[in-house]
Parts: structure tokens; sequence; C-alpha cells
């Protein structure tokens, strides 16, 4: 596993996202993130009739 990372991070994708020679370094794309939570429902029972 280690060795297909270090040749996917030396390999040509280091290259497709550097800048080109002599153009401005572009910014991060994002530079943080945010964890959203949630609840999962598993089951659902329909309301009662209240008439």
């Amino acid at each position: 596993m280690e060795e297909a990372y270090q040749a996917w991070a030396s390999g040509p994708s280091r290259a497709a996202h550097a800048s080109a020679p002599g153009e401005q370094q572009r910014p991060p794309v994002a530079s943080g993130a945010t964890l959203l939570e949630f609840e999962v429902v598993q089951q659902v029972t329909p309301a009662r009739d209240r008439s």
C-alpha cells in the first residue's frame, strides 16, 4: 500500500497540480473542513389518527 501511495505522490499527479513555470502559484481550493452532523433514521412508524 505504501509503495502505491509513493508512486502516486511522486508521479505525474504532482506535475498535474503544479503551476507552470513563470505562472503565479494558485491558491488552494479549500483551507479547512467542517464536519456536519446528522441522525440516521432506521425505522419510521406512522402517527396515530387523533380524530
